[in-house]
């Protein structure tokens, strides 16, 4: 929850919440990897905690750069204690859109890369899944050697592209596609199945106009699939992982 650079606060769940108030004798804190820890303020709205204003820039970096930030505090009426890693995805394309669009200061840290590391899962009959982004899922491969089966779903579980015994099949509408790069500025646009309404109809996927605008767009940019905006992270990937697990010539 990030309004400026010195206004950043943690929401909490409402199944781990509300935050316990202040007079409990216990404080919430973060911690930024191995540093001190540092009290985090209760506000008066129930399931929100505030950094403190002098501490605002170390979070946001923190966040920019990917560091360890785990939260402590304790449900109320409970008492019990929550420890929890602060995950935001993508922050730092996000913040820097904001520094372009809005004037924020600059962070104070380095952009760390994402891992492009896949996270790969083998059962029965070689069967294989291999998901890019793993922390949240954008991008997995499958694939069944039983029946030659590859696919490539997105985190909403949309196909983005699938073939049997070598040959492509047809995936439902993906409609019209529009492709942002790190800034939030427009690419490109395509539109499978002359952009029909998302999931109207079905058709082989466009997956050769879909990387070329994802390298228009660059690994930061992200695309719009109907109502579900996409990073576009390790979808390059995911197709390159296709290619030589499935034994198919997708580019």
């Amino acid at each position: 929850y990030v309004v400026g650079p010195s206004a950043v606060g943690v929401w909490v769940h409402e199944r781990h919440g509300p935050v316990e108030p202040v007079g409990s004798g216990r404080r919430p804190i973060f911690r930024i990897d191995k540093a001190p820890p540092v009290e985090l303020i209760v506000s008066d709205r129930p399931n929100l905690m505030m950094v403190p204003s002098n501490k605002a820039n170390q979070f946001v970096a923190a966040l920019y750069s990917r560091k360890t930030l785990r939260v402590r505090w304790w449900q109320f009426p409970s008492r019990e204690q929550h420890d929890a890693d602060v995950e935001a995805g993508d922050f730092a394309s996000a913040y820097d859109h904001a520094v372009k669009e809005c004037g924020w200061a600059a962070a104070k840290a380095e952009r760390a890369t994402f891992s492009k590391v896949p996270d790969i899962v083998k059962a029965d009959k070689g069967y294989i899944s291999a998901t890019f982004f793993p922390r949240f899922g954008e991008w997995t491969v499958t694939y069944m050697p039983e029946f030659s089966s590859c696919k490539i779903r997105a985190s909403n579980a949309t196909v983005m592209f699938s073939s049997t015994r070598g040959q492509e099949e047809k995936v439902l509408s993906l409609g019209e596609m529009i492709f942002n790069d790190s800034n939030g500025k427009e690419v490109g646009r395509h539109k499978h199945m002359d952009g029909k309404t998302p999931f109207a109809g079905m058709a082989v996927a466009p997956i050769k106009e879909i990387l070329a605008l994802t390298r228009t767009a660059g690994e930061y940019g992200s695309v719009k699939i109907g109502s579900r905006t996409l990073t576009l992270f390790g979808l390059v990937d995911a197709v390159e992982f296709a290619e030589k697990t499935c034994g198919l010539s997708i580019q």
